[in-house]
């Protein structure tokens, strides 16, 4: 989808840190509006503190009800909206073999990763298509859904943020 020349008007869920808030950056950079989503209030505030214009909602893209609750919000404040990017993730690094923990939290990740974007996209399609113009959805995953993990946490870090390609 073309970003010179236009405006676009972008929701990132799980856009309060790392891809999610590298992107936010890029878009806010180059001219466009953009609202990003995250569990803690107080930590969205934070964010749009350091990054001028950014409007943030808080929002668990795992409860159906906040779901429906940031389309609506979208909807109302967002008449616009072309660009939406599902990047809200968590991941339990465990085998699956070894994997005894109580069925809540393998639940709760399908909730996130899986659930959350479908719903948010059934949610928002009918608002995409409404106005007319182009519209992007876009789901961020990671390797991790089709690579085995290391039950270690990662430690590595992107030495830049990541940008949003043309």
């Amino acid at each position: 989808m073309e970003t010179e020349g236009r405006r676009h008007h972008v929701l990132i869920t799980g856009g309060r840190a790392g891809i999610g808030l590298g992107l936010a950056t890029r878009y806010l950079e180059a001219g466009h509006r953009v609202l990003v989503t995250g569990r803690g209030a107080e930590k969205l505030a934070a964010v749009s503190r350091g990054l001028p214009g950014l409007e943030t909602f808080a929002n668990d893209i795992a409860d159906p009800r906040q779901r429906e609750q940031l389309a609506a919000h979208v909807r109302r404040v967002m008449p616009d909206l072309d660009v939406v990017i599902s990047n809200a993730g968590i991941q339990r690094r465990v085998g699956i073999a070894a994997d005894d923990t109580p069925w809540a939290e393998a639940q709760h990740e399908i909730d996130v990763l899986l659930a959350g974007p479908v719903h948010l996209a059934r949610l928002l399609t009918p608002h995409l298509l409404g106005h007319g113009r182009p519209s992007v959805y876009v789901n961020v995953t990671s390797g991790g859904a089709f690579l085995p993990q290391r039950s270690r946490r990662s430690t590595a870090r992107p030495r830049r943020p990541c940008t949003a390609t043309r």
